[in-house]
């Protein structure tokens, strides 16, 4: 499976202030001062990993970006898949995008997406079951260490 966001946040901030010859302070400036030029600098330099919601819109806006393409690039690790994303919790917000875009970018994906947003809640409730024995037949299986077959 390919990954979201090949390009990592430091890389992608360091890119973008290059190719528009921006400075930290400008960046700031158009941020309207809601990310400061230390912080942008912590991103670049790989100080500060773990950056909000709030702080990554305004980085966006004081690079005068698109914030999906960011969100995508501040996706620092593997996309989850789609099983490994219990059917009640919430995913996050950048996995979210992720998903969209990987949809977005892939027409067998937008088909079934378009398919099944037609469907009535019963067939999707087939469809994930199908869905569901094609992914266990694939696994290997799991033993237990340490137990035996008897």
């Amino acid at each position: 499976m390919r990954r979201l966001g090949k390009e990592k946040l430091a890389d992608y901030v360091s890119r973008v202030m290059k190719q528009k010859q921006l400075k930290l302070r400008d960046v700031e400036r158009r941020s309207g001062g809601d990310i400061t030029n230390g912080y942008i600098s912590g991103i670049i330099n790989g100080r500060i990993s773990n950056v909000s919601l709030g702080k990554l819109k305004a980085l966006a806006k004081g690079l005068e970006v698109d914030i999906y393409e960011l969100f995508s690039a501040a996706m620092d690790e593997p996309r989850q898949l789609a099983d490994e994303v219990s059917s009640y919790a919430q995913p996050d917000v950048l996995w979210l995008l992720g998903i969209m875009q990987e949809i977005a970018a892939t027409p067998e994906l937008l088909k079934i997406l378009h398919e099944l947003v037609q469907m009535t809640p019963k067939d999707r409730e087939i469809v994930a079951r199908v869905i569901e024995s094609i992914i266990k037949t694939k696994r290997p299986a799991r033993r237990t260490a340490g137990r035996k077959r008897a």
